[in-house]
């Protein structure tokens, strides 16, 4: 037994190392200079294997630490976005928007894809109310979802040092204008809000 293991153990390891060996050869055809590349601790002893294979020097890098401003811009750059795809999901809910177009498409298309021989005269009805009540419950799943979000980045938040909060705010504010062009002023406005509720 304890030989199948050891056995499936270096079975493993020389997979690894195989699919190492093919990204290092394909490295070299575009590498000219040192290469960086960040892989796990597990293949680190594979580094002496690499620079045999490829004949460049092989660096590894540990994954990167986040600075106290990188995180509290993130997590504000996070309440900011989950904010931006939340207000269509409530308003659609509560009625006072449509139905973001790609939802209603594919209940639409779900509606369409049953199509029944000899089907009787309400059958239609009943897969086209199954596919509404499908859209319905999607979006209760999704409101749910983002408030936990948001709940989750509350106490995110409150673990951070907040102490260049208004740099970290502009950055944040940078990316999501850059990433969705459209975002609406009320997205703006709560998290502004959670951020001094938070302190």
């Amino acid at each position: 037994m304890f030989q199948k293991r050891r056995d499936s153990e270096t079975e493993s390891k020389t997979i690894q190392l195989r699919e190492l060996e093919s990204d290092m050869i394909q490295m070299k055809k575009t590498a000219k200079q040192p290469c960086r590349i960040n892989y796990s601790n597990e293949i680190e002893h594979f580094n002496d294997t690499v620079e045999l294979i490829i004949g460049i020097p092989f660096i590894m890098e540990k994954p990167k630490e986040y600075t106290d401003f990188q995180k509290l811009t993130r997590a504000i750059f996070k309440l900011l976005r989950t904010y931006h795809n939340w207000g269509p999901i409530k308003q659609a809910i509560a009625g006072s928007a449509p139905v973001p177009k790609s939802l209603t498409q594919t209940r639409d298309w779900l509606a369409g894809s049953f199509r029944p021989c000899l089907p009787k005269d309400n059958t239609s009805d009943l897969l086209a109310g199954n596919a509404t009540n499908w859209l319905h419950t999607g979006l209760q799943i999704l409101d749910e979802h983002y408030e936990g979000t948001i709940a989750d980045l509350h106490r995110g938040l409150t673990q951070l040092s907040k102490e260049d909060c208004e740099r970290a705010w502009t950055v944040a504010t940078k990316w999501i204008k850059s990433k969705y062009p459209h975002v609406q002023d009320q997205v703006f406005s709560l998290a502004r809000l959670d951020l001094e509720q938070l302190g």
